[in-house]
């Protein structure tokens, strides 16, 4: 009876997955429709695939509660959506379930968009990676001088992370004046913390003042050349960079902190921190990701050896590579690794009450994106996981 259960499982799964081929995948959750490039795939046989889908769902089943705060999962291979599912909450006071289009705060992985909107600027002859900081903001002290645009993005600066100094005395609550004052903050600093590109020491600020100067180069608010040069291209119609607390999209998540073995509502939007942009900032949902990734492989947005700066890992002044972490190269926003003899391109995020993550192997058409709205999951470790259950 067993068997029999099993192989009418198999079949119906089979079925399923063969009538996915054509160009959609539907999650049973949201009911919607992720549109999906079917040219040039490479068949994946399809008990294989039942068995790594089923090693998927039993790891976050053991990772997420049902009734605790828990996160979306996108796993791409071959331009095809192979699983795509939410776990957990969203909200937990009205116990709204994760979707696949519950949006989140992505942290730190908004500064892959952060450094796309720069080399968009770059190709459009808006500015150069050699530029000075002093170009876009001649307020700052000498030193930045010898800051460039390239040391912004590599985190080589040598400026002071604003986190541990900004206080939003005025309570301003608009993410372009929030982002402008951070950046007069930091063109106080007296001197770097370090000469520029002699040591990598990963800033925030950094990718915030490259916000600003997208903002300087194009004339245009962050939010909206964002927006207008990458979302509106891609169709990405759930994502947006934050602007104000009173304006959140109706889907966004709630993000969550473990206190006292209570999760706390951290709510999100009410610290003047949580309103910054360049170095977080982006609300998007796994769904729209996917869109984002796909697009990595063309030239929609830039061409390709702009693309390949980007996720070639970057270097000191001295010629020697930058070690992002434990041998680790970084680009552009992005952190380059390897994972099972592949190279691994990938970010992570982490912010009060939210974990990101976003890791691809480009050699094997691999993405695994988990977003959380709590930051006690490891997603980057879940993430890794799932990537070798394809790489075996």
């Amino acid at each position: 009876m067993k068997f029999f259960l099993l192989l009418i499982i198999n079949i119906i799964f089979i079925f399923l997955f063969v009538s996915c081929r054509e160009g959609q995948f539907i999650d049973n959750k949201t009911n919607t429709e992720t549109k999906i490039n079917s040219k040039n795939l490479i068949e994946l046989d399809d008990k294989e695939l039942l068995k790594i889908t089923t090693k998927i769902d039993k790891l976050l089943s053991k990772s997420v509660k049902e009734n605790e705060p828990g996160l979306a999962i996108l796993v791409v291979k071959d331009s095809r959506v192979i699983y795509r599912k939410g776990y957990g909450i969203a909200n937990l006071e009205n116990e709204t379930p994760v979707k696949g289009d519950t949006i989140f705060y992505t942290a730190s992985v908004s500064k892959q968009f952060t450094a796309m909107a720069i080399m968009i600027l770059a190709e459009a002859g808006k500015l150069s990676y050699d530029d000075p900081l002093t170009k876009f903001f001649p307020n700052f002290p000498d030193y930045a001088k010898k800051i460039t645009v390239k040391h912004l993005l590599y985190h080589t600066s040598g400026l002071s992370d604003y986190i541990e100094t900004f206080k939003d005395k005025e309570n301003l609550t608009d993410s372009v004046a929030i982002t402008k004052k951070a950046i007069e903050i930091l063109a106080k600093q007296k001197e770097p913390d370090f000469e520029a590109g002699t040591k990598h020491e990963y800033s925030n600020s950094g990718y915030l003042v490259l916000a600003g100067i997208v903002e300087q180069a194009s004339g245009q608010d962050f939010p909206t050349f964002v927006k207008e040069k990458i979302f509106q291209p891609l169709e990405m119609k759930e994502s947006s960079v934050i602007t104000t607390s009173k304006d959140l999209p109706e889907k966004l998540a709630r993000g969550y902190k473990l206190k006292n073995s209570n999760y706390k509502d951290v709510e999100f939007g009410k610290s003047s921190l949580d309103l910054c942009y360049g170095d977080g900032g982006i609300l998007t949902s796994v769904q729209d990701m996917y869109k984002w990734d796909q697009a990595l492989y063309t030239e929609k947005l830039v061409k390709a050896n702009t693309l390949k700066l980007a996720f070639s890992a970057g270097t000191l002044g001295n010629g020697e590579k930058i070690d992002y972490s434990d041998g680790w190269g970084y680009g552009f926003g992005w952190a380059i690794g390897d994972i099972a003899g592949q190279e691994l391109i990938t970010h992570s995020g982490s912010w009060y009450g939210w974990a990101t993550v976003i890791a691809r192997v480009p050699s094997k058409n691999l993405s695994v994106v988990i977003f959380a709205n709590t930051d006690e999951i490891d997603v980057s470790d879940i993430s890794l996981k799932i990537a070798k259950m394809f790489l075996k």
